[in-house]
Parts: C-alpha cells; sequence; structure tokens
C-alpha cells in the first residue's frame, strides 16, 4: 500500500507540473 500512496503522489506531482507547464506556454 505504501508503494501505491507514492505512485499516487508522485502522478499527482506530475499532473500539476504538465499543468503549470501548459500555464506557462499560453499565459492568459
Amino acid at each position: 500500500r505504501k508503494l501505491d500512496q507514492a505512485g499516487a503522489a508522485e502522478l499527482i506531482h506530475t499532473v500539476r507540473g504538465v499543468g503549470y507547464s501548459v500555464r506557462q506556454a499560453r499565459p492568459a
């Protein structure tokens, strides 16, 4: 179960990073 939590945390971190990159690439 610890491994699943670590994987989920890493996935969330990756998604946030991608979302941030998209915002930087497309300024409002």
